[in-house]
């Protein structure tokens, strides 16, 4: 899936109050591009200037309404006017935002480091059992997971979040029952669901689906990485070198501004 993306931007929904872009990897949702190369934000406002009229937050984005990461690809939204930005940006402090992705990883037993504890298991599997799985990468608990997330409705990850490592541009989690007393960490507990994980014994490979409604800098890849699943082309985190990074914000779904309902968004169908 991940060699079929476009390598250019594309507008994937609008109505009168929204409007989602998809953005490839290596791309700046905003701020500063790659070599002054033109972010996502910028491409937006040359085709629909009044977005980057709006407020916003206060700063210079515009109707942006949520960042993804540079080395990540996937639908991003922006309000198109003040009203639906403070409806969508209320909508996603209530956790009415939905964002979903697909993902590839390797399993390690590495875990995160700074975390507490280092390599947590996913809700629903036995930590034990997880971290002697993921240490030999036999697949055997990773196969649990995939039946766990089918049946199950998925596996939840949740945390706290503290920054960590040089200049603070890492994250690293703890367990939100057992914060530990110093260290900087937040207060407020961030959960991604796994909803879907089909191991591939040969190439050592996991490839799933997950979902969050709340989200966090780098919240997809530091939970994966912290249960022992780096993704692959994520250095950053411990991943195997790769094209790019092996994550994609494959879909939406949050309440239309009109009150008429939901509007849910896939990329590609």
């Amino acid at each position: 899936m991940f060699e079929l993306l476009p390598p250019d931007p594309v507008i994937v929904f609008e109505n009168d109050d929204a409007l989602v872009a998809y953005k490839p990897s290596g791309m700046h949702t905003c701020g500063s591009g790659i070599s002054g190369d033109p972010t996502l934000l910028d491409w937006i406002v040359s085709l629909r200037p009044g977005i980057g009229a709006l407020e916003g937050r206060g700063g210079r984005e515009g109707g942006l309404l949520h960042r993804l990461d540079r080395d990540a690809s996937g639908l991003v939204a922006f309000a198109k006017n003040d009203r639906a930005f403070a409806f969508l940006a209320t909508a996603a402090g209530e956790g009415l935002f939905s964002k979903s992705y697909d993902f590839r990883a390797c399993p390690s037993g590495a875990g995160l480091r700074g975390s507490a504890p280092q390599l947590a298991s996913p809700g629903g599997i036995e930590a034990a059992a997880w971290a002697a799985a993921s240490t030999g990468i036999d697949g055997s608990t990773l196969a649990s997971l995939a039946a766990l997330a089918v049946s199950g409705g998925g596996c939840l990850v949740s945390s706290v979040f503290r920054a960590y490592g040089p200049r603070g541009a890492k994250v690293a989690c703890a367990a939100p029952e057992g914060i530990p007393a110093k260290g900087g960490w937040g207060t407020v507990e961030y959960s991604t669901r796994i909803l879907s994980a089909s191991f591939d014994r040969n190439e050592k490979v996991l490839a799933g689906s997950a979902r969050l409604a709340r989200g966090f800098r780098h919240q997809v890849r530091a939970h994966l990485t912290w249960v022992g699943l780096p993704l692959d082309g994520d250095l950053v985190y411990g991943g195997r070198r790769a094209d790019r990074l092996m994550l994609h914000a494959r879909a939406l779904e949050f309440p239309d501004p009109t009150g008429s309902g939901t509007v849910s968004v896939r990329f590609p169908e």
